[in-house]
């Protein structure tokens, strides 16, 4: 019976099967929301809405359950607020008469400034009871406020919003506080003011309000002091449309540095208790206990019992990564930071403001998902979503900021490891910042990403460093060793401090075997190596030298290294060069054979008599089973069972390689197991290119030493590389001949024919008649040889038919390859070996007048 049903029935039938048959899968619990309205994805379609459920995403995340009595410490921090206040406000500064000048202007004039200045006195300064005058002390000009007028309905909304802010950053309750004008500061150019505490100028004065006035010049900023603690503020400005402020408690030691250039003038206001208000605070936050305890609890860091690398105290507020620092740090944060960073001071340890990005990835749980958005990419952010299993979670700390602001450690990602975490339950509830839902595919079924993120203060003793930068990764940990050591001017304090942070960062360096071995791009994978290879040579230590050399440069040896790797070499003692070369020949030598070559013959040029003892016969003992083991390393000789082993791919040789070896066997006499090698390249003319590779080698080799072009081995490879430029290039190909190379590894009859068709000199098209499946694999030997051979499928008739033609690009690239023949020939006849034999005599012969054929050819 054929059964029948329209569109809009299927549709729903389709409906129906899939929520039928994820209800038979396995739930913990009800699903996550039910279906509400549509919203937008990224592909600008509507997507299905959850309505919002009290089921919140629940984040799993490891804290630390032993530093308990560091988490009590910071936990009982419970004073918002600084020393100080400082900001801008964008508006506009009060309308100010002054008498005997009457009505200012902005931005202030010179003019101005000298008419303010010829109604001003010199500013005094209070030493105990006394009120002096001394221009060395304090140099700058006041005018009382009784002589002051303010006003205007901008500036009185512009000092209430600067009062709010002030007492939000002291910690102070907003109406709890008020200002009166205390005076108007004019400095001239070098004026300053040393330092000094404001005195209580009226009753309930708790601190001191600044505010800048537009007027050309640089400096006079304002540097305070609270605790052991120093900021420096600038409310200086030249332009309308913005009010520059500070505020700070009046015990605060505090001074005002030189002015540059131009002037500074400024409105001093008393900050002071608001009659009547209760609780206000007459001092900043007194931390000097919960630093002390905390400080002797770091300081005993290396003893605790399994401390962790590193410490991550995640803060109260959420912050950008961009708009992170120590300067923007808001309530509660603010007093713990200070708290941690004096005391990581005398502690000895270093702390980092960092950003926590965690990624989760798994199986929503839900048993709805609607087929019009099969396989689509979803913006879940907002949305609850259980997960009925995770599959994966990654914690990174990004976003690094030093105290003193930037990047100083040079890291992107550090990962967050189990038991690093503080406080406990910190992101319990969290909800993630992005999510993202892949609803289901053929493949798999739907699946959920999600990203948390949320500010921390990283914190670890000082010794630790590099152990904690190892984990984003060994370069990051040699840039900071290196910059460190940069940093250092004195020469004794560097070289102690280069040998304690290089013993440090060898016995930090991270396994990386697995990684190196499959890596694709090594090329920032060799810079540590090299910038470590270059410290070692500076230091000279035979210890730390034997280390890198015995147990992380068989790792990380790569061809690059040998410049610097050689004057370290021959710096190491005898066993431990012998080892360290023995353990290079024997690790995954295909990969590095050229490396090796070469490494293996700068050393043999060296072995004479005024070298150390014994060099030559190391040298002989390692280049003897290089020579001997390179079939196995060029992947000619496979073993049983490794056809697919990635060692044995087929490798080669270039003409650097070619010399190197050559040159080094020649030197320490391994005459015997060169004639095995020569004779390896001629039976595989794939593993080394004659012609070209062999013929640059010849001309390397003759530059260098031209009696080693005597030997019967160079003599052999002379001949071998000959013989295969004449048999390819011996006449200039034919305008004509529009034939191709074909180095098709298939031998089928269908195959046979194809390369019978590329090496014909006339034949431009051939037809295969055949089913899907040998069209197909003549498509594939075509695009895996790289052939110039176009193809089309003729769909009529059955079987189909597929049409191969040459492209104009055969003949051009063979003609290239004649002209390189050709200079390849130059090279062989530049470096003949000068033993009088007939044989060479001759192909020397037939290789000039393949030249001259080429000098006399049309393009010749």
């Amino acid at each position: 019976m054929l059964l029948t049903i329209d569109s809009r029935s299927a549709l729903a039938a389709s409906r129906e099967i899939a929520r039928l048959s994820l209800s038979m899968a396995p739930h913990v619990g009800p699903a996550s929301g039910t279906l509400e309205g549509p919203f937008r994805t990224g592909h600008g379609e509507a997507a299905p809405r959850l309505k919002r459920t009290d089921r919140m995403a629940s984040l799993e995340l490891e804290y630390n359950t032993e530093q308990s009595e560091l988490e009590e410490i910071l936990k009982s921090v419970n004073r918002t607020g600084d020393y100080y206040a400082h900001g801008q406000l964008q508006g506009f500064p009060p309308r100010m008469t002054v008498s005997g000048v009457g009505r200012i202007a902005y931005p202030i004039l010179d003019r101005q400034v000298a008419d303010l200045l010829a109604v001003a006195e010199q500013a005094p300064y209070g030493r105990g009871p006394e009120t002096l005058l001394d221009r060395s002390v304090r140099d700058c000009w006041q005018i009382g406020a009784e002589d002051v007028e303010l006003g205007g309905p901008a500036w009185r909304r512009s000092i209430q919003t600067i009062l709010r802010r002030a007492a939000k950053g002291l910690g102070l309750p907003p109406n709890g506080v008020a200002v009166e004008l205390y005076k108007v500061l004019i400095y001239e150019r070098d004026g300053f003011f040393d330092e000094h505490r404001d005195t209580e100028k009226a009753d309930g004065m708790i601190g001191t309000l600044v505010v800048g006035l537009p007027v050309e010049g640089e400096g006079g900023e304002l540097e305070v002091q609270h605790a052991g603690q120093q900021v420096k503020l600038d409310v200086s400005v030249d332009d309308l449309g913005v009010v520059p402020y500070a505020a700070f408690y009046a015990d605060c030691v505090h001074r005002t540095l030189p002015v540059r250039s131009g002037h500074r003038v400024s409105l001093v206001f008393n900050l002071m208790v608001r009659q009547g208000a209760k609780g206000v605070p007459t001092t900043p936050s007194d931390l000097t206990s919960t630093i002390d305890r905390l400080t002797g609890l770091l300081a005993g860091w290396p003893q605790w019992d399994d401390p962790p690398q590193k410490l991550a105290w995640l803060l109260d507020h959420h912050y950008s990564e961009k708009g992170l620092s120590f300067s923007g740090l808001k309530g509660l944060d603010l007093p713990v930071g200070q708290a941690l960073l004096a005391a990581a001071r005398k502690a000895d340890c270093l702390l980092h403001l960092a950003v926590l990005k965690i990624d989760e990835s798994g199986i929503p749980l839900s048993d709805y998902f609607d087929p019009e958005y099969y396989g689509r990419e979803v913006d879940y952010t907002g949305v609850d979503c259980e997960l009925y299993e995770v599959n994966e979670v990654t914690c990174k700390l990004i976003g690094w900021e030093h105290p003193e602001g930037g990047n100083r450690l040079g890291v992107r990602g550090i990962p967050l490891y189990d038991c690093e975490a503080l406080p406990r339950g910190a992101m319990d509830g969290a909800e993630p910042d992005s999510q993202t839902l892949f609803e289901a595919t053929g493949n798999g079924g739907a699946s959920v990403s999600r990203s948390y993120r949320r500010a921390a203060f990283v914190i670890w003793p000082r010794s630790g460093t590099i152990e904690v930068l190892v984990n984003e990764g060994i370069a990051a940990a040699v840039d900071f060793v290196c910059r460190e050591l940069e940093a250092e001017s004195n020469p004794t304090t560097r070289r102690k401090r280069r040998e304690s942070m290089l013993g440090q960062l060898l016995k930090a360096w991270p396994d990386r075997r697995y990684k190196l071995r499959y890596s694709g791009d090594r090329g920032r994978e060799r810079l540590p190596a090299r910038k470590t290879l270059e410290l070692l040579a500076e230091v000279g230590d035979q210890d730390l030298t034997a280390h890198f050399l015995l147990k992380i440069l068989p790792v990380e040896y790569v061809a690059d290294l040998n410049p610097v790797l050689l004057p370290v070499l021959k710096s190491a003692s005898t066993v431990v060069l012998s080892k360290s070369l023995s353990a290079l020949v024997q690790k995954d030598i295909a990969p590095r054979i050229a490396g090796v070559a070469n490494l293996l013959a700068s050393l043999a040029c060296q072995a004479d008599g005024t070298h150390k003892m014994g060099l030559r016969e190391i040298l002989r003992l390692n280049l003897k089973p290089v020579l001997r083991d390179l079939p196995k390393a060029l992947g000619v000789d496979k073993g049983a069972g490794d056809r697919w082993s990635y060692r044995n791919r087929e490798a080669v040789l270039d003409a650097g390689a070619i010399r190197d070896l050559f040159m080094a066997g020649a030197s320490l006499d391994l005459g015997s197991e060169l004639d095995k090698v020569v004779g390896l390249l001629r039976e595989h003319p794939a593993t080394a290119d004659p012609w070209r590779a062999i013929p640059l080698a010849l001309r390397e080799i003759s530059d260098h030493s031209p009696d080693l072009l005597d030997w019967p081995a160079a003599m052999v490879l002379w001949r071998h590389s000959a013989g295969q430029l004449l048999a390819r290039s011996r006449l200039p190909p034919s305008p004509t001949d529009i034939s191709i190379d074909a180095p098709l590894r298939c031998s089928c009859a269908h195959c046979l024919r194809l390369k019978r068709f590329c090496e014909s000199p006339t034949q431009r098209a051939i037809q295969f008649k055949a089913v899907q499946d040998t069209r197909m694999h003549l498509e594939s030997e075509i695009r895996r040889a790289k052939l110039d051979v176009a193809c089309t499928t003729n769909k009529r008739g059955r079987p189909f038919t597929l049409v191969c033609r040459k492209t104009a690009a055969g003949p051009a690239k063979r003609r290239a390859r004649y002209e390189n023949d050709v200079d390849s020939m130059r090279m062989l006849v530049d470096a003949s070996p000068s033993t009088p034999k007939a044989d060479l005599s001759k192909l020397r012969k037939s290789l000039c007048e393949a030249i001259n054929r080429y000098g006399g050819s049309d393009s010749g």
